[in-house]
């Protein structure tokens, strides 16, 4: 099983000419947690996703993966370490199958150097048969084995979306962040990959980040929810405690949230109307 990486963030600032992107921002995520980070759009999750995965260079403030200082560490750097980050939009190779997509995805996994792939040497063929044995075995865990020699454009959005979660799983990371990993998704599609994102996080026990606009299903999943709102931590706590918190409610959720007592509700039963209408009045 994976162990989940420590997350520590320090006093993040980012700054973009006089625009404050990130405020003063601090928190910390505990080895295997799976925690939500929720706010009004424009409020700086993207900009902290960012930030966390190297895209980013933070004005000041330090970023550390398991008491390593990652704040200004390149991007392939931290991937090493265990840290993998999906994106709103696919970047799949759409021609291309299921398992050479997932494959592809993971070459940095094959040790060997350009020469040796090419002369093709025992211990690399080795390598590259387990990594397909492992691709194989990811696909299996999310319902892909049906799809693997199918080309890419031809699949469902959200097999894609599967799709696009194997590809990371397929590195062992410890530390996920997960960036609207819901957006255009049907009903349907959402309940079967919510469910794959709660086996992954149980049985891979990796620590996992999660931006989603579906308050419903952050208050659902997750063991304790970050709010951010204008760059900087508006509240932090279970589901119960912000639905509660009278800041959260004014800048996000509505009033309305503010009558649901037991988080919202599962992702089988639909969005509750209260949390949806809430949800719609912050955006």
């Amino acid at each position: 099983m994976t162990q989940g990486a420590a997350l520590r963030v320090e006093n993040l600032t980012l700054r973009f000419g006089g625009v404050t992107a990130i405020d003063d921002l601090s928190f910390t995520v505990a080895p295997g947690e799976l925690i939500g980070l929720i706010g009004p759009n424009g409020a700086g999750k993207t900009s902290i996703f960012n930030c966390l995965s190297g895209a980013y260079t933070p004005t000041s403030g330090r970023i550390l993966l398991d008491d390593v200082d990652i704040t200004r560490m390149r991007p392939y750097k931290r991937a090493d370490m265990g840290l993998a980050r999906t994106f709103q939009n696919l970047a799949l190779y759409s021609e291309l199958s299921v398992i050479d997509n997932l494959l592809l995805g993971a070459q940095v996994e094959l040790s060997g150097s350009l020469v040796r792939a090419g002369l093709r040497l025992r211990g690399m063929r080795r390598e590259e048969r387990e990594l397909r044995a492992r691709a194989e075995e990811i696909a299996d865990a999310l319902g892909l084995s049906g799809y693997l020699r199918g080309s890419v454009s031809q699949m469902p959005y959200g097999v894609r979306k599967r799709l696009d979660l194997g590809r990371i799983l397929l590195r062992r990371p410890r530390l996920v962040l997960l960036d609207e990993p819901l957006v255009g998704m049907s009903l349907t599609e959402k309940r079967d990959l919510v469910g794959r994102i709660v086996d992954m996080h149980r049985e891979l026990a990796p620590t996992i980040v999660v931006v989603e606009h579906d308050v419903s299903v952050v208050m659902e999943i997750t063991q304790r929810i970050l709010v951010v709102n204008f760059g900087a931590l508006l509240a932090e706590g279970s589901a119960a405690q912000i639905q509660r918190d009278p800041q959260v409610i004014d800048a996000y959720l509505g009033r309305g949230a503010a009558t649901t007592t037991k988080g919202a509700a599962h992702v089988h039963g639909g969005e509750p109307e209260d949390v949806r209408a809430g949800r719609a009045a912050g955006e």
